[in-house]
């Protein structure tokens, strides 16, 4: 059965439904680095993601190729990750789309050297015709993260004071069970304080102490879904649109691929 990173690193791929703090350590990447809003049908960003599967698979089928990668085991192509952000903006400002930067990435196996990685990208752009100068092997390690979004971060995305926001959850609480949306506990609060990095522990619960008498809630991804549903206002539904269209599109891409599955076997 092929190695899928997915079921073997839940930790990463799959988070659970409360916070949890976890390390990510330094890791080897497929990159395409650019900017522009992500929804452009024709943008940069489409673009970027046909190379990163390009190279993706034919990593993935080298195994039928004379180019043999030392260690190399089947495998499940992990799934696309990205660093996005804007220059000159204090967190994301979701109204200018057209101002984001980003690299969109997929993980290598460990066993993909740099001389794996030039050998698959001189092999796509002689079988496809293409040009994949662009892709690039990228070295990151994230380091200490925590998996969860407060209910402060998403007043900011969605434009809501964080008390409003939270006064429209209760209004809607039945759409929110606990998978979804639950209140930090003042232990969980201490332990995330607790592990992460001196200089930034004022910025990562700013605004969380003093004037705010409640503890923050935190929203699952499925809960951050469903407050796209139950907020009002412009930028609300700006960004209600952003985060729809955008799953929409991940769905799009996914079928793709998997559509394109029985002629990697001769494409590549």
């Amino acid at each position: 059965m092929a190695f899928d990173y997915k079921k073997e690193y839940k930790e990463f791929y799959m988070p659970k439904g409360t916070p949890s703090i976890v390390t990510v350590p330094k890791m080897n990447y497929i990159a395409v680095r650019g900017s522009g809003n992500p929804n452009d049908a024709d943008g940069e960003y489409k673009q970027a993601i046909g190379l990163l599967y390009g190279i993706a698979f034919t990593i993935k089928m080298s195994k039928k190729e004379d180019h043999q990668i030392d260690g190399y085991f089947d495998y499940v192509v992990p799934p696309l990750e990205g660093f996005w952000w804007q220059d000159g903006v204090s967190g994301i400002d979701y109204a200018r789309k057209e101002d984001f930067k980003w690299i969109s990435v997929i993980r290598l196996p460990d066993f993909v050297t740099r001389e794996d990685f030039d050998w698959a990208v001189r092999k796509a752009t002689a079988k496809k015709k293409q040009d994949f100068s662009k892709v690039e092997f990228f070295s990151y390690e994230e380091g200490l993260c925590v998996q969860c979004m407060l209910d402060k971060d998403l007043a900011e995305i969605y434009g809501y004071e964080v008390k409003k926001l939270n006064q429209q959850v209760k209004r809607n609480i039945e759409r929110f069970p606990e998978d979804f949306m639950f209140r930090l506990s003042n232990s969980e609060i201490d332990s995330v304080r607790s592990q992460i990095v001196t200089s930034r522990k004022k910025d990562f619960f700013a605004g969380q102490e003093g004037g705010r008498r409640y503890l923050p809630y935190a929203f699952t991804e499925q809960g951050i879904y469903m407050l796209a549903t139950v907020l009002r206002g412009k930028l609300a539904e700006q960004q209600s649109i952003f985060i729809m269209r955008t799953f929409r599109e991940c769905v799009t891409v996914l079928g793709r691929i998997s559509s394109l599955l029985p002629e990697m076997k001769w494409i590549f």
